[in-house]
């Protein structure tokens, strides 16, 4: 209970119970909607714990030397622990200036495969990852149990030298640039402009749906919009590339066709909202092309027709994905939930996604919304049923 951790943290702060350390960060790397950072007792416990020492350095001390706790349950306890650390910098350093120093100092006592992913990535695919849910992406992708995973890194990386150098760009933007590399290499010698042009072009003459239902219920007043035209401000070069890539995917025939088989049997089984993962897959000897692939909540991840929970078996085998998708088809007319939730937002953040809903307008017809950290949509306009 939060008293607990309350009691806990005011305990070991004033009597120095430094033991407590690597729990206190487990409990500082959940959110608490409403508290602000200076209000949180785990912060004030670090500090007192750790005088003059900025709180970033305390973390990062749990993050490079987690308690040795060894698995059970095939929980990897060293990692879990790694990763709420990062979720705790995540939020207290959402930029990583922070963590790019302490990890150039960084000087571990043996081989330590997670610092070396995190530099590896730094160096060779330009990216560094925010939360402690990309953290454990990255880790499976450099990691040796998927062959595939080694063979896109190569690719990857090369791929990733060819972004503009004034251009940042995040991990979900590795598979939209590796495969633009490949397929559009005209994409990657883009100038954000030009990207943007490009995406304005797609979606010119698309009819769009804007979400009107907030937590349950009717908008009264104004909503954020969903257009591109307003929202393209806060998208990166490496966002709107992505928009591009998973905007041609998606509306390949073969793509629309089996998204509408999903959604019927999605509006079949009202004990979940369905879900999976777009990705490119490739045939030996044939081409690259996108294809979806359901994954099915287990029994007790099944909480009801309007939520949709992400298996371990989904998150695990998405490190090459290009997007997750899930459906909003509980009525075949769905137009007013035709956008994410709140709860879609704290997934993109805390996964660091790209993501999409997609959702029944009426018969034949479902709209297609691109969202992302940090609360922005993106309506895609529609998917027409072939007839």
């Amino acid at each position: 209970s939060r008293e607990v951790v309350v009691a806990i943290c005011r305990n070991a702060g004033t009597k120095g119970w430094v033991d407590f350390t690597p729990a206190i960060v487990r409990a500082y790397s959940k959110t608490l909607p409403g508290v602000t950072e200076d209000d949180r007792v785990e912060r004030r416990a670090l500090m007192d714990l750790y005088p003059g020492k900025p709180v970033e350095e305390s973390v990062f001390g749990v993050f490079m030397n987690p308690p040795a706790i060894p698995p059970t349950e095939g929980i990897d306890w060293m990692m879990r622990y790694r990763a709420d650390a990062w979720n705790v910098l995540a939020r207290i350093d959402p930029k990583g200036t922070a963590r790019a120093l302490l990890m150039q100092s960084a000087t571990p006592s043996g081989s330590d495969p997670v610092l070396d992913a995190l530099r590896a990535a730094s160096t060779q695919l330009r990216v560094v990852p925010i939360t402690g849910d990309e953290l454990t992406w990255l880790v499976s992708l450099r990691g040796a149990k998927r062959k595939e995973n080694a063979a896109w890194w190569q690719s990857a990386a090369a791929a990733a030298a060819q972004v503009p150098a004034d251009q940042t760009i995040s991990m979900r933007h590795l598979e939209p640039v590796r495969w633009a590399a490949a397929n559009r290499p005209e994409y990657l010698g883009m100038s954000r402009s030009a990207l943007e042009q490009a995406v304005q072009a797609r979606l010119a003459g698309r009819q769009f749906h804007q979400r009107t239902v907030s937590e349950g219920k009717k908008v009264d007043g104004p909503v954020k919009s969903e257009l591109f035209e307003r929202r393209c401000g806060e998208l990166s070069w490496g966002d709107l590339l992505a928009i591009l890539v998973i905007d041609e995917a998606v509306h390949q025939p073969h793509i629309v066709k089996a998204l509408f088989a999903q959604a019927s049997s999605d509006r079949a089984d009202t004990s979940t909202e369905y879900g999976g993962l777009l990705a490119f897959k490739q045939s030996k000897g044939e081409p690259e092309r996108p294809v979806v692939m359901l994954y099915m909540p287990r029994g007790a991840q099944r909480r009801g027709d309007t939520q949709f929970v992400a298996s371990d078996e989904m998150v695990g085998a998405s490190d090459l994905a290009l997007a997750h998708y899930h459906f909003h088809v509980q009525k075949e007319r769905n137009a007013e939930y035709a956008g994410p939730s709140r709860g879609d937002y704290e997934y993109a953040a805390r996964f660091g996604r790209s993501c999409l809903v997609i959702t029944a307008i009426r018969g034949g017809l479902m709209a297609v919304d691109y969202y992302q950290p940090g609360e922005v949509c993106i309506d895609l306009g529609g998917l027409v049923e072939a007839p």
